[in-house]
């Protein structure tokens, strides 16, 4: 039977249609068997449904495994080809962040090797592939990206959609924010998380 991987964006209550502003996390959230015959939309829309509190607790449902919260706009789905799709408020898109930083690469290396791993055979394989992947992780976390979440950068180079935060220009730390645009003053660029 054909699985369905469901991601969950830990920003997704800021999602506003940006890709960019979505780093698919590590490991999924869930993932869903559909029957064998369910065309591509139809499959997404089966592993959305049995993602939901629509009918009864997702949780009880047995052919979803690894619950969190219910999948919802701004998550990712991911189909057996590994193609991903971001959920929308009317249907699914695939996943094209327009501008990709050196973290959603590192990030989806990082997925695709742990992915590789599960289906490894040869331990000299299982081995390398350990190794690579966790050098990976290693990176990202000593970066300020833990589980392939998206850092929190400087002011000073900060892009839209980059989460900054601490002193800017010497002055108090002021919380945590999210860049919206390039070159307005602070005050102005960047939408307070925290």
């Amino acid at each position: 039977m054909p699985v369905i991987k469901v991601y969950h964006n830990p920003n997704f209550l800021d999602y506003r249609g940006q890709h960019t502003g979505i780093v698919p996390p590590i490991r999924p959230v869930a993932t869903v068997e559909v029957p064998e015959e369910t065309p591509g939309e139809q499959a997404l829309e089966t592993a959305y449904r049995q993602t939901q509190h629509l009918d009864a607790s997702w949780w009880d449902n047995v052919g979803v495994m690894l619950h969190v919260r219910s999948t919802s706009v701004g998550d990712v789905l991911a189909d057996e080809q590994g193609n991903l799709f971001v959920v929308e408020s009317m249907g699914f898109r695939p996943y094209r962040p327009r501008a990709i930083r050196p973290y959603h690469q590192l990030a989806e290396v990082y997925r695709l090797l742990d992915e590789a791993l599960t289906r490894a055979s040869t331990g000299q394989i299982v081995a390398v592939a350990s190794q690579a992947r966790n050098t990976i992780l290693h990176a990202l976390e000593a970066e300020g990206y833990p589980n392939g979440e998206v850092p929190v950068l400087a002011w000073d180079n900060a892009q839209p959609g980059d989460l900054v935060g601490g002193p800017y220009m010497g002055g108090p730390d002021t919380g945590l924010f999210r860049v919206i645009a390039r070159k307005l003053r602070p005050k102005w660029r960047a939408k307070r998380l925290l």
